[in-house]
This record gives C-alpha cells, structure tokens and sequence, in this order.
C-alpha cells in the first residue's frame, strides 16, 4: 500500500511517524445562524469550544455526545468539518456575486461554506464526479 511506502520512507529520512487523533471540529453556517446565538446555544449543551485561529467560523470542540444528534445540527445551524477542510473555501475567500465551479462538492461541507462567505449572493456550480455522493451534497444543500 502507498501509504505504507510512504512511512517507510519518511522513516528512512530520520522522521517519526505517529498516527495522532484529530481534534473534533465545527463549522457554524452563519447564513442560518448568528455566530454568538450558536456559541451561546452550544455552550448550553455543555460543548466545550475552543476558536480555530485559522478560520472565521471554526471552532475545535469536545462533548460527552454526539453533535450530529442536536437540533444545532439538525437544523444547519452547525456542520461538523474538519478543521484542514475549512481552510480552501477561506483561501478562495469568493466575493457575493462571483460564479464558482466547485469540481468535488459532495458532501458539500466546503460549497456550503462558500455561499456562507458569499452571503448566498452568486452562483456556486457545485459537481461530483461520484454519484453515490450527490445525494449527501444535495440533502447538505
């Protein structure tokens, strides 16, 4: 397997390879929610928070449950997003009434957060290339 040969040969450099966890990430749509309201609303459910200095409206958390199973969630007010994932869309920074070309959109985590940058205001063209994917990005949309 590539990734194997990969390590391998980072390990013949001198580098140590550790897998690590990654820490559990949110992305608040600001396009369904005030950023503060859903802090406020989070914090509530006893969700600890801690800002991504890297993003506008990322945020690192920790909670004894699912997020995925909160009315938060269900209603879009928040998408659980790796913190890496943000990070395209904030460097694209689209203006409102720019047309874009999303080319891997599903599930959609980075082309909804385009049009919160975009105030919804433009056109985001947003495919997938996989089939079986368009059904998470159309229900995301």
């Amino acid at each position: 397997m590539i990734v194997n040969q990969l390590i391998k040969r980072y390990q013949e450099l001198g580098c140590s390879c550790k897998p690590i966890k990654l820490k559990n990430s949110l992305r608040i749509n600001t396009l369904k929610i005030d950023e503060k309201e859903a802090i406020s609303r989070l914090k509530e459910l006893k969700v600890k928070l801690t800002k991504i200095p890297y993003t506008d409206n990322g945020y690192f958390y920790e909670s004894k449950f699912s997020l995925a199973s909160t009315t938060e969630y269900l209603q879009g007010y928040i998408y659980i997003q790796e913190s890496a994932s943000q990070l395209p869309a904030k460097v694209l920074n689209p203006t409102p009434g720019e047309i874009v070309l999303d080319m891997a959109a599903s599930p959609g985590s980075k082309t909804t957060q385009m049009a919160a940058i975009m105030n919804n205001k433009g056109i985001i063209i947003a495919i997938d290339n996989d089939s079986r994917r368009l059904l998470s990005l159309r229900n995301n949309l």
